[in-house]
C-alpha cells in the first residue's frame, strides 16, 4: 500500500497502521533485530502513523523468545503471533504473544462474521489480519477481495 492509503485507512477510517518487518527474526541476530525494529517504528513516526507505532507484527509470525521478547519489551506495547483463527482472551495472556485470525483468499465472510460473533459472545479480543486488498482477482493466499470487506 502506498502511504496516502495507510493515511486514509488511519486518518478517515479509524485503523491503526503498525511495524512490521519483512525479514524472519528467526533469521536475523539480536542487533539485525534491534535495527529492523528501530528502522520500522522510525518510519512508522516520520511519517504520521503515531496511533499504532507501539504495536508489532512479526514477521512470518517468528521470533525468538531469548532475543526479541526483550526488544519488544524495550520499544513497544505489544506484538502479534500469527495464528490460526484463534481469538485473544481478555485479560490478554501474553500481550507480546497476541493470537489472531488470518484473513485468507479461502476464508469466506460467513467464517469472519463468525469470528467476530463469537468474539462478541464470548468477550474475547479478535485480531483479524488481512494482508493484500485486492479491488478483484485474489489469487493469492495472502490476498482478499475488497467487496468481501
Amino acid at each position: 500500500m502506498t502511504k496516502d492509503q495507510l493515511h486514509v485507512l488511519q486518518d478517515i477510517n479509524g485503523w491503526d497502521i503498525s511495524a512490521h518487518h519483512q525479514s524472519s527474526f528467526a533469521t536475523l541476530s539480536e542487533i539485525q533485530q534491534e535495527k529492523a525494529i528501530v528502522s520500522t517504528k522510525n518510519w512508522l513516526l516520520k511519517n504520521g502513523f503515531n496511533k499504532g507505532s507501539d504495536h508489532f507484527a512479526y514477521p512470518q509470525g517468528e521470533m525468538v523468545s531469548t532475543t526479541t521478547l526483550p526488544l519488544m519489551k524495550k520499544y513497544f506495547t505489544s506484538a502479534r503471533m500469527s495464528s490460526d483463527g484463534r481469538h485473544e482472551t481478555l485479560p490478554v495472556g501474553n500481550r507480546y504473544k497476541l493470537k489472531v485470525f488470518p484473513v485468507k483468499n479461502t476464508t469466506a465472510t460467513s467464517t469472519v462474521y463468525a469470528a467476530i460473533d463469537k468474539a462478541a459472545a464470548n468477550h474475547d479480543w479478535l485480531i483479524l489480519v488481512f494482508h493484500i486488498i485486492k479491488t478483484s482477482g485474489a489469487s493469492v493466499q495472502t490476498e482478499y477481495n475488497q467487496r468481501d470487506l
